[in-house]
């Protein structure tokens, strides 16, 4: 907790204690590193510019608008996301 935040004198005054607290976490929040809602990412085929939402885990797959390629997700950092052509490994059956 930081020093500059005062306490109420009495656990009692149940206001005052919301009070500080909601000072404290609006203080912690305030320092906090937001995370944009979306980050932009090109398709590496049609160059449409697509809106990736924050929280896209690698691995993940989605569409292009543009073209309908599958992408998958290779890397998310804070202000970029890398995307790959999704290809499907084909099944060796002993042939």
């Amino acid at each position: 907790m930081k020093e500059n935040t005062k306490l109420p004198e009495k656990v009692e005054d149940s206001a005052a204690l919301k009070n500080a607290v909601a000072d404290v976490m609006r203080n912690e929040n305030s320092s906090a590193v937001q995370m944009p809602a979306s980050i932009k990412a090109k398709c590496p085929d049609c160059d449409v510019v697509l809106e990736v939402p924050s929280d896209t885990a690698k691995g993940e797959i989605i569409s292009c608008p543009g073209c309908g390629l599958e992408l998958e997700v290779k890397e998310v950092r804070r202000d970029k996301v890398d995307l790959q052509e999704m290809t499907l490994e084909g099944e060796d059956w002993g042939e």
